[in-house]
């Protein structure tokens, strides 16, 4: 994160208010009854399950209906914007802290990644710190190792690493002490408190690009289907693969404390986060793609940002570093 965020900040110096989202909320129902709601397993559970349902019922009723170049091309747009939102944004630069940059790019990166549908900006690094505290360990928010032995074993946790932790569960809660860093910068403050508004708004984007371009509310409804529910849908399920996939298939390079893996078919998909166990090697690097021939999308971008002069401290591993960890030569 950026240096120039020296105190933590506090109620009294901070004009802005963590969100609803990150409270359970308790109500009552008379002779000693309570039901407790937490605001982030609800908002978190309806962008999983909407873009799925709303996807479904958007192709049966457009089934056959004309979608070319536009939709396609929109798709891939928002895609790759909240994708790098996520991964760049959220995950390298927020919660790992590999390089600084400015306000305005800091605000940028926040709300590309509050676009992906993922839950408010100091919850999703609050989650990811705690995972890479307890990683494949008891604490482990997601892991797919804590669910027995064997095929079923397996298959268990390959569902809870992906799905289970966030539909069933309900475990998981944002921890303010895992993330007083980012809390005590007000560009953080600012985008996580708006978190809401810039959901609709990376919904709303797409839904009047497709308006605007085949001037009717079926190119808006189309628009809003391929660059906002299509998208929402395989942006979130490319993030849990890292998240069960990236523990379970793949090989290691380098040694760690967890079952993390490289895969490369997560990491043309996931920009360079398939990579995962060089990350957990080296949690604090900008660069998840150790090898000239493990592509890393994300990685590219922060260079390319670099040389603009918009980031700067980028975080590398020495070559010395990355060869006391090696498990083995690899070309």
């Amino acid at each position: 994160m950026p240096a120039d965020r020296p105190h933590e900040a506090t109620a009294t110096d901070s004009p802005y208010r963590e969100p609803v989202t990150t409270y359970p909320v308790r109500f009552s129902f008379g002779f000693g009854r309570f039901l407790t709601v937490d605001f982030i397993n609800v908002l978190t559970l309806g962008t999983v399950l909407i873009p799925t349902v709303c996807m479904v019922l958007f192709a049966i009723r457009f089934w056959g209906s004309w979608a070319g170049p536009f939709e396609c091309g929109l798709f891939a747009v928002f895609t790759l914007a909240t994708g790098l939102g996520i991964t760049l944004g959220y995950h390298r630069f927020f919660t790992h802290g590999v390089f600084e940059t400015s306000p305005l790019v800091t605000r940028t990166l926040g709300i590309l990644g509050a676009f992906a549908a993922q839950g408010p900006l100091l919850f999703w690094c609050s989650c990811h710190r705690t995972h890479h505290q307890h990683s494949d360990h008891e604490g482990d928010l997601h892991s797919p190792h804590l669910h027995g032995k064997g095929l079923w074993g397996t298959i268990k946790g390959l569902f809870h690493a992906h799905l289970g932790w966030i539909v069933l569960t309900g475990n998981y809660r944002y921890k303010p002490k895992t993330v007083r860093d980012l809390y005590a910068n007000p560009d953080v403050r600012f985008v996580d408190h708006y978190y809401l508004y810039w959901l609709f708004l990376g919904l709303a984007l797409p839904m009047l690009a497709g308006g605007l371009y085949h001037r009717s509310w079926e190119g808006a409804v189309l628009g809003l289907l391929w660059g906002g529910f299509a998208r929402i849908f395989f942006v979130h399920h490319i993030t849990w693969s890292v998240n069960s996939f990236g523990h379970v298939f793949g090989d290691q390079a380098y040694r760690t404390h967890d079952q993390s893996r490289n895969n490369l078919f997560l990491a043309m998909l996931g920009l360079g986060d398939g990579w995962h166990n060089n990350h957990h090697a080296f949690p604090r690097s900008a660069r998840h793609g150790m090898k000239w021939w493990q592509l890393d999308l994300t990685y590219q971008v922060i260079e390319v940002l670099e040389k603009f002069g918009l980031v700067w401290k980028v975080r590398r591993i020495p070559e010395e570093q990355l060869k006391g960890k090696a498990l083995k030569q690899v070309a």
